[in-house]
C-alpha cells in the first residue's frame, strides 16, 4: 500500500492479552507508540486486561473489548464469529491495515482479509 505523505493510516491492532514477557508484544507496543505520535489512528482490540493496558490507553484513539478466541479447526463456527467480529470491526472503523503479534492470529488474518480486504 502507498501513502501519500499527508494521509494518515487507520491501524487496528489486535493484542488478545497486551501484556509484557515478549519481544513482538513490546516491538507492537513501540510501532502502535511510533505511528500515533506521526499522527496515524489507533484503535487497540483485545480480550483481556494485560499489563500494557495502560500503555495503549495513552497513545490510542479507542480500545475495544471483545471475545477473541484462538483459530479451531475443532470449533469453527466459534472461530468464524471471530474473523467475522474483526472483520465487521475494522469496516466500521475504516481500518487501513490489522496487526498483531500474536502468532495465533495469523490465520485469523487470512481469513479476515479474504472476508473484509482489510
Amino acid at each position: 500500500m502507498t501513502q501519500r505523505p499527508d494521509c494518515k493510516l487507520k491501524l487496528l491492532v489486535v493484542e488478545p492479552d497486551p501484556s509484557f514477557g515478549g519481544g513482538s508484544e513490546a516491538v507492537m507496543l513501540s510501532l502502535a507508540g511510533g505511528l500515533a505520535e506521526r499522527g496515524h489512528e489507533i484503535t487497540l482490540l483485545h480480550e483481556r486486561d494485560g499489563s500494557m493496558l495502560e500503555n495503549y490507553l495513552a497513545l490510542s484513539t479507542r480500545v475495544v473489548r471483545a471475545p477473541l478466541p484462538g483459530f479451531s479447526f475443532r470449533a469453527p463456527l466459534r472461530t468464524l464469529a471471530c474473523v467475522l467480529r474483526i472483520g465487521r470491526l475494522a469496516r466500521q472503523l475504516g481500518s487501513d491495515v490489522i496487526v498483531s503479534s500474536h502468532l495465533g492470529f495469523l490465520r485469523h488474518a487470512a481469513l479476515i482479509r479474504l472476508a473484509s480486504g482489510v
